[in-house]
């Protein structure tokens, strides 16, 4: 926590010291500084540009393989299909599965909690 009270005090410094400048020494500097601000927002804008690009070209050809491979699924190695079996399980889709619970008595064991 001193660390970020020193980097504040220094940060204080110096802006007191830029703000104590004559308006004329201001200027040059913030002239001076134009360039680099301008480097910096243009980098973010090929970042983006980049990401635009990059989701311009993969975005068509994902589309047209899973059209071509019949959505990616016939291979049977999606997990949900390797867990569930060879059914096709869809999300929000139940089975009717019927159980019957009996309450064993205190004294009897069951098979899987053997004394």
């Amino acid at each position: 926590m001193s660390r970020l009270f020193t980097y504040y005090g220094r940060f204080q410094g110096a802006r007191s010291s830029v703000l104590g400048l004559p308006a004329w020494a201001r200027a040059v500097l913030t002239i001076v500084a134009v360039p680099g601000i301008v480097a910096v927002a243009l980098s973010f804008v090929a970042i983006i540009v980049s990401l635009l690009a990059l989701l311009a070209v993969t975005v068509p050809v994902y589309g047209l393989l899973r059209a071509m491979t019949g959505g990616g699924r016939s291979d049977g190695s999606d997990a949900q299909e390797s867990y569930f079996g060879s059914e096709n399980v869809l999300p929000g889709t139940a089975k009717h599965v019927e159980a019957t619970v009996r309450d064993a008595a205190p004294h009897e064991a069951d098979e899987m909690n053997k004394m």
